[in-house]
């Protein structure tokens, strides 16, 4: 017999409880959910509201219903373990006219639960459902009503060059290492990480690494797990990368599980999985006594070449242990601060590296790393350029075999970079067919912007959020129209809280090939972006619309 979840809602001035009853043959599970708004945003999201949109998503049925603030309706909707409930919440009466269940007006806030498993066993659940303004920034607020900032444990909190990673599997967040700017100005690096939890709003420290690391890459495994990855450390007193990793388990008793040891110490490296295969492929990296902005020059060879490395290495997922990673192929030469994505195909996947720099400078070059007889091969250089040389840009994946570049560095003089060194608005895309890659520009972005954060968001446009810009504390998207002409950058609502670099930033949800995708992406971190530089603790999170197509 099919069993059902009955929401019902009832409004309240600024916050609007979410009553959810799944009703069995013999049973009620309650879910309770209560709206709150984002702290930076008190009595702004839901102030106005005439009515709601609920959707439910990942149960069998998946449910819909919309009605005015002040005649609640019931939803349907059956149970399961990934269940997604996503509240739209608009200034106009989506009900007085065409289907209230497909609005044509976007809303004026969203936000949408983690996702949640709902069975008949289920006990009750409760939670807070984070609902920003569309196309804004708000900061995490926790179950209680108060706002809450990451920490490191350390006399200087926030954290910069970190990595933030999502975790489907207990969806959370993995904030781990990174460094802060002492009053001294001195760069330290930290032996800490914490974890953050959307459902909650509320971060949690987790027990200190056996390493302090920074510029080092993690990697979502599919079981939960995450892979951490070289980075800089400091080694008998002297700046070094390293060459070691571990495996992080944010659910485990003993949470760093394995010890890794890669062929090459590095940083500034990448760390990309094929899922579909179960190979992460490390790429690159700087291997000397380097700092954030660069590889150094090699003390082995007297200073006269740059400390980088063209080696590829690979760890399969399904055995990886203490053992030292595989050895694989190598790019065309020595990269490091590139950016690098995953095609997966099977035999036929690949991994497509974008600019970085050498020991000349920035690179304007594509590079696709394949598999080859179950590992991977040495890199290929398409036949396609960018359209100038890259460092410090970002890169995501846009359709088969297509990428999409924004932003970066165009200088990187022997290998190091310069903070006053021009820096790019142009977007590129690129067709990365096998051997022939081909850019081509679209819209450039409303600023000169690097050390940004960009995400593609469910509805196929990208947000780009932060970074090094002489706009100050901006993010801007980029709206991909089916039936415009061509993408236009846009502003977003509202800006963030304050201008930062260094910051890392995670999808929640996942992506749009995963159940549960929500509206936000978090931002967190960073450092001030001139002179003298300043950690941050802050988090900012980027609230997108659930309605697409409109």
């Amino acid at each position: 017999m099919r069993t059902f979840a009955r929401p019902m809602l009832h409004v309240a001035a600024t916050l609007l409880p979410l009553t959810l009853g799944a009703a069995g043959c013999s049973r009620l599970v309650a879910v309770d959910l209560t709206l709150a708004e984002p702290c930076g945003q008190e009595n702004q999201a839901l102030n106005g509201v005439s009515s709601f949109r609920i959707v439910s998503s990942g149960a069998e049925p998946d449910g819909v219903v919309a009605f005015t603030s002040d005649q609640p309706q019931t939803l349907q909707m059956g149970l399961g373990d990934k269940v997604v409930i996503t509240v739209e919440a608009y200034a106009d009466d989506i009900t007085a006219g065409g289907d209230p269940t497909a609005p044509s007006v976007l809303p004026k806030a969203a936000g949408a639960t983690m996702p949640l498993a709902i069975g008949a066993e289920t006990d009750a659940v409760k939670g807070v459902v984070l609902i920003g303004k569309v196309d804004s920034f708000g900061a995490p607020r926790g179950a209680g009503g108060s706002c809450t900032a990451m920490t490191n444990g350390a006399a200087v909190p926030g954290r910069h060059g970190h990595t933030a990673t999502y975790l489907p599997k207990v969806n959370k967040v993995l904030l781990f290492g990174g460094a802060v700017w002492t009053p001294d100005g001195a760069e330290a690096f930290l032996k800490s990480a914490e974890v953050y939890d959307p459902a909650t709003g509320t971060f949690s420290a987790l027990p200190a690494p056996a390493n302090a690391r920074a510029y080092h890459t993690a990697t979502a495994l599919p079981d939960g797990r995450v892979l951490i990855l070289g980075g800089f450390s400091v080694l008998n007193g002297t700046t070094a990368p390293l060459g070691s990793g571990l495996l992080v388990d944010v659910n485990a008793d003993n949470t760093y599980v394995k010890v890794i040891r890669m062929r090459v110490p590095r940083a500034h490296h990448t760390a990309t999985l094929l899922d579909d295969v179960g190979l992460v492929g490390i790429i690159g990296g700087c291997t000397g006594y380097s700092l954030a902005d660069g590889c150094a020059p090699d003390r082995a060879s007297g200073g006269s070449t740059t400390a980088l490395t063209p080696s590829v290495e690979y760890v399969n997922v399904e055995d990886v242990g203490d053992e030292t990673l595989a050895a694989a192929g190598n790019l065309s030469g020595g990269r490091a601060m590139h950016t690098a994505v995953a095609f997966p195909g099977g035999a036929a996947g690949f991994i497509a590296v974008a600019g970085g720099l050498n020991g000349v400078g920035a690179l304007d070059t594509l590079e696709l790393v394949p598999l080859a007889g179950g590992s991977f091969g040495d890199g290929l250089v398409t036949t396609g350029r960018l359209p100038e040389p890259l460092v410090r840009h970002q890169m995501v994946v846009v359709g088969d075999k297509t990428i999409a570049l924004t932003g970066g560095q165009t200088q990187a003089s022997n290998g190091i970079l310069n903070p006053a060194a021009p820096a790019s608005a142009k977007a590129t895309v690129c067709d990365l067919t096998l051997g022939a890659g081909t850019c081509n520009q679209w819209a450039d972005m409303t600023s000169t912007r690097f050390g940004h954060a960009m995400a593609r968001l469910r509805d196929g446009s990208l947000l780009v959020v932060g970074g090094v810009s002489p706009a100050g504390a901006t993010a801007e998207v980029l709206r991909v129209v089916p039936e415009a002409s061509a993408p236009t950058w846009v502003p977003t609502a509202g800006p963030l809280a304050v201008a930062r670099d260094r910051a890392a930033f995670a999808l929640l949800g996942g992506d749009d090939s995963l159940d549960g995708f929500v509206n936000q992406v978090l931002y967190s971190g960073g450092h001030s972006t001139v002179a003298p530089y300043v950690t941050s603790s802050l988090t900012d999170i980027y609230f997108g619309s659930l309605s697409f197509g409109r």
